[in-house]
């Protein structure tokens, strides 16, 4: 049974490694999703200033209508860009929140097929965390980041698929996806049907930034960065770090 509880503490350990190497990806990519949203605001206000413009107005031989339409088209092809990568970035999301789902699978099917309630609550006399609650943790870890994936799933799939483009009578369908995308609205909201766990997820959420969207909820980072530390630093020694004093004392012996 030694050989058995050893297997899931490994297996356990190996969950929260992997997911102390994926934070600082998640970091880069959270922030690569703020760059991305300032953009798509930022060339849907050039694109509304330029739409506004009156060529007729202006009278002008430097800007007419066959330079407006061809900037028009520019800063669509933009947006579209922008929006493409911010796709990438959010299926980043959802494969590592897979991948973090199997690996917490693999623990909890160990467990249960292979360990009695009797023997994991005599693992809390090891000196190590409990697994039960080990067990917990990695579950409420693969939720959590579940949940973020599907936080920022949804935004995308309540983005119009219409893209931004100019059709033959020369002016550019006004699509302004940035609200749809960056906005949880209370119409989005209530799309969400019956008390699922991502819709009362989505509802605790509808009142933070534009940006914050693509974070964790508040909170969660905290939570899964004490699971990682519990798991991986206080097994390895349950003593008090020696003091400069204390080690002097050890030398001069």
């Amino acid at each position: 049974m030694a050989t058995t509880i050893k297997k899931l503490d490994n297996l356990t350990t190996s969950f929260f490694q992997t997911v102390i190497k994926l934070l600082p990806q998640y970091e880069e990519k959270i922030k690569s999703c703020q760059d991305l949203t300032d953009e798509i605001n930022d060339h849907y206000e050039q694109l509304s200033v330029c739409k506004s413009v009156d060529v007729a107005d202006l009278n002008s031989k430097l800007f007419n209508e066959a330079l407006k339409s061809e900037l028009l088209l520019k800063i669509s092809d933009k947006i579209n860009a922008s929006m493409a990568s911010l796709r990438s970035e959010v299926s980043w999301f959802r494969e590592r929140a897979s991948e973090i789902s199997a690996k917490s699978i693999q623990c909890l099917d160990f467990a249960s097929n292979n360990m009695s309630p009797k023997v994991l609550e005599d693992s809390c006399s090891s000196g190590k965390p409990c697994l039960p609650y080990v067990l917990d943790w990695v579950s409420r870890t693969a939720s959590m980041f579940h949940l973020h994936s599907e936080r920022c799933t949804l935004s995308l799939e309540h983005i119009p698929k219409k893209e931004v483009h100019e059709p033959e009578g020369g002016e550019v369908d006004d699509v302004d996806e940035s609200d749809a995308i960056f906005n949880h609205s209370t119409s989005l909201i209530n799309d969400l049907s019956g008390p699922s766990t991502v819709g009362e997820f989505m509802s605790k959420t509808k009142n933070q930034s534009n940006k914050s969207q693509f974070h964790f909820n508040h909170g969660d980072l905290d939570q899964i960065q004490g699971y990682c530390s519990a798991i991986i630093t206080l097994p390895q020694s349950t003593q008090k770090p020696s003091t400069p004093s204390s080690q002097a004392k050890k030398k001069n012996k």
